[in-house]
């Protein structure tokens, strides 16, 4: 009797442990770059967001908001588009996807959506800058929940610094930070047009 008891009791416990799991989840930031290291300026950039893990806090619990920020990222997005994917139809309300405030947010205008990884979460396209240097697309920003990246079941938000990850596919430091990286820099026959321009100049400026 007391084994039935005891097998009863721990049933019961770890139910109550699945039911009430860590709300946690994983976001991937890719992009269509071949070489994130060697970037032609003004190429045109797709960046996709995936989420390939998820667990809610209770089970069943539907997704009531999720915020997509790019605050503080270098590379020039403020004229890019971003486009939610079809599977996130089921959020309305705040929707933003011109870019202007770098912040793109989905909260439900009703019962939400019930979400399971892996589900891709939106794209961004971009043009890079024309300047040479390094850039970044962040998603870390770990300002207050007004501008940061996150997920709302309803009641606990989902942020950076609580639960939530983000992780860069394939950027040029290959860290997973949420932090994709990669260098604008003309393509080598681009250099060499330049290089004959200028010594063509200076050609022109001895003749004289």
């Amino acid at each position: 009797m007391f084994v039935r008891k005891l097998a009863a009791v721990l049933m019961v416990l770890v139910a109550a442990s699945a039911a009430q799991a860590a709300f946690s989840a994983n976001w991937v930031l890719s992009t269509d770059l071949a070489d994130p290291a060697l970037v032609p300026p003004g190429t045109f950039v797709t960046a996709t967001l995936t989420m390939d893990a998820y667990t809610p806090a209770v089970a069943g619990d539907d997704i009531a908001r999720i915020q997509v920020s790019w605050v503080d990222s270098t590379a020039d997005v403020t004229g890019g588009t971003w486009t939610w994917d079809a599977a996130l139809a089921g959020l309305s309300g705040f929707v933003d996807s011109d870019m202007a405030d770098l912040i793109v947010n989905r909260q439900n205008a009703g019962t939400g959506i019930v979400v399971a990884a892996p589900l891709t979460i939106g794209t961004l396209t971009f043009t890079a800058p024309m300047a040479e240097g390094d850039y970044t697309l962040d998603l870390t920003h770990l300002g207050d929940l007004l501008d940061t990246s996150l997920m709302y079941d309803g009641s606990t938000y989902l942020a950076p610094t609580q639960g939530l990850t983000i992780s860069d596919n394939g950027d040029m430091d290959a860290g997973d930070d949420g932090a994709y990286d990669f260098h604008v820099m003309p393509e080598p026959a681009t250099l060499a047009l330049l290089g004959l321009g200028g010594l063509a100049t200076l050609l022109r400026r001895r003749s004289r």
